[in-house]
């Protein structure tokens, strides 16, 4: 290895995928100390990013009441999958992927992602089905098995007796070279704060309260260096608006919809399509109380313009439009081909193909999806020093929302824990010097 420049071997090593390089940290501690740099991070990062090789990240129900599954499929597996080739399938799904289960009687949202990092809420019931304020937020990067618990969000109870973030989303503020947590939290039932948690200081803030009595989706859409979710002010659609949140800037604004979306028969979602801000509008009945059943993708050409707010899409096919109360866009490829989430009973996922108007459904074997958003592998660190390992489940304390310190019982099974990850890394390293030997 000495006779390689090391300009050339830091090149190769920053061209590896996520998981080899996880391997290659065990090989020597100038390695190690190379990939754990920041530095590193951020470059191979920024070409993880470059490659566009992303995957879904989906929430399914697990095996045996009250589990749940993360999973993680290419998005360009999905898209080339079909119903015949079941195999495929199963090997698709969990081939080189991870598993992540919640703990029975604990439920598990999965809320939004950014950067390889997945922003994960565990919470309890009681024997109403009510949520109660038992719960936690952790932010994991399934890569590393690193995992960061956030601490209590500052914010009264709703008057349901729960806090309960209704509005999500995790981003990375260029500004200050840190992640952010955004989560509007509802204080009646006209007014919702936004909360802003940062990684690096550990600490909430409250922003600003907004008027809005109903968010309609929970995950943020990244569009123009902000987040946007769906809102409304009456219990009507027909004053829904999209809410925007800007994490460098800590600024708010709102953007109004095409007034085609504001018909009292119509579904309506936000998501990013060919780089633009997009509504997907289901259109169940017309102005005349007749059923209509249509799908329009606007786009807004000129971010901020209503009047810019163009028809870019028209959807008629039967298996989109059939048992389907809301639409999602959750992804476009390259091909022009789209990623669609329909939610009925539970959450399917089709591909429609805007140049044929066809539709296909991705092989999932069966698999039932409760939410799902874009991932990719990276080596962003958390700097918590909290692990999981091997496939041990990674169990989270969840304790009442005012309780700040952690159970000791908990903190022995973590410093358990740790000590394994430290002993594995430790006989890889061995082995693998052996082996240059």
């Amino acid at each position: 290895m000495s006779s390689i420049p090391e300009d050339i071997f830091h090149d190769i090593l920053l061209r590896l995928p996520t998981k080899s390089l996880l391997v290659c940290k065990c090989v020597c501690k100038n390695w190690f100390e190379l990939i754990s740099n920041p530095s590193f991070i951020h470059t191979h990062l920024n070409l993880v990013t470059q490659r566009n090789n992303f995957s879904v990240t989906i929430n399914l129900y697990g095996k045996t009441r009250f589990t749940y599954a993360v999973h993680s499929i290419g998005y360009e597996s999905l898209l080339y999958s079909s119903e015949s080739d079941q195999d495929d399938a199963d090997d698709m799904l969990f081939k080189g992927g991870y598993i992540f289960s919640s703990t029975p009687r604990t439920f598990l949202d999965l809320l939004c992602s950014c950067n390889g990092l997945v922003c994960l809420d565990f919470w309890t019931n009681d024997n109403r089905g009510k949520k109660k304020d038992k719960r936690r937020i952790c932010i994991w990067n399934p890569a590393t098995r690193e995992y960061k618990k956030l601490p209590k969000a500052p914010t009264n109870r709703t008057s349901r007796g729960f806090v309960d973030f209704l509005g999500c989303a995790l981003g990375y503020d260029y500004k200050i070279n840190d992640y952010k947590f955004v989560t509007l939290v509802e204080l009646d039932h006209r007014t919702y704060q936004i909360l802003v948690y940062t990684l690096g200081s550990n600490l909430w803030k409250k922003i600003q309260n907004i008027s809005c009595t109903r968010i309609e989706q929970q995950s943020g859409v990244l569009s123009n260096g902000a987040f946007h979710w769906l809102g409304t002010r009456n219990e009507d659609r027909c004053s829904s608006f999209v809410i925007s949140f800007n994490i460098s800037n800590n600024r708010s604004d709102e953007i109004q919809l095409p007034k085609e979306a504001l018909d009292e028969g119509c579904c309506v979602s936000i998501g990013v399509l060919e780089e633009c801000l997009c509504a997907v509008v289901h259109y169940l009945i017309d102005e005349k109380r007749v059923r209509r059943g249509q799908v329009i993708l606007w786009v807004m050409l000129e971010y901020g313009v209503r009047e810019s707010w163009t028809k870019r899409y028209v959807i008629d096919h039967e298996r989109i439009l059939k048992n389907c109360y809301n639409l999602r866009l959750m992804w476009y490829f390259k091909n022009g081909e789209i990623l669609f989430a329909l939610s009925c009973d539970e959450i399917n996922l089709v591909i429609y193909d805007p140049k044929h108007g066809s539709v296909r459904e991705p092989n999932l074997h069966g698999l039932r999806i409760t939410d799902g958003a874009s991932y990719f592998e990276t080596l962003v660190s958390l700097k918590s020093g909290m692990y999981f390992a091997g496939n041990e489940l990674m169990e989270l304390s969840i304790e009442d929302e005012g309780d700040e310190e952690e159970s000791d019982q908990f903190k022995k099974k973590n410093k358990l824990r740790n000590a394994s990850v430290t002993e594995a890394k430790k006989r890889k390293r061995r082995v693998s010097h052996q082996y240059l030997l």
